[in-house]
């Protein structure tokens, strides 16, 4: 958020700093320095705009990914991932569904694993 507000400042700044130098022939504010600011706020949303937009794209391929491969893992009653467990498989389906796994988060199991295996050992 601070990335694009800072931007958005930079834009605004160019803009003030090209119209003061216009209006007053260049006494007040600089044209050169209001376009390079302007430039540089520009340059600066769409570099975020971008890796937002890469993001997004890879995170909805890893959910489509994700969501036929569990679904093909239903229909082979759980022998492709989960060692022949068609309830793990049924599990694992509506669990990635309802909260996928990518990018940072950790899908339905994220922070289950430590406890699984403090319980399996008592």
């Amino acid at each position: 958020m601070g990335g694009i507000l800072g931007d958005v400042g930079d834009i605004l700044s160019g803009l003030g700093n090209i119209a003061g130098g216009i209006a007053t022939f260049g006494q007040f504010g600089s044209i050169s320095t209001g376009l390079s600011e302007l430039g540089g706020g520009v340059a600066g949303l769409a570099q975020i705009g971008l890796t937002d937009l890469t993001a997004g794209l890879v995170g909805a391929a890893g959910y489509a990914y994700n969501l036929g491969a569990n679904a093909i893992n239903v229909l082979t009653l759980g022998n492709l991932r989960s060692n022949g467990s068609l309830l793990s498989a049924l599990g694992t389906l509506v669990g990635n569904a309802v909260i996928p796994d990518y990018g940072l988060f950790g899908g339905p199991n994220w922070g289950l694993t430590l406890l699984e295996q403090i319980l399996s050992t008592r």
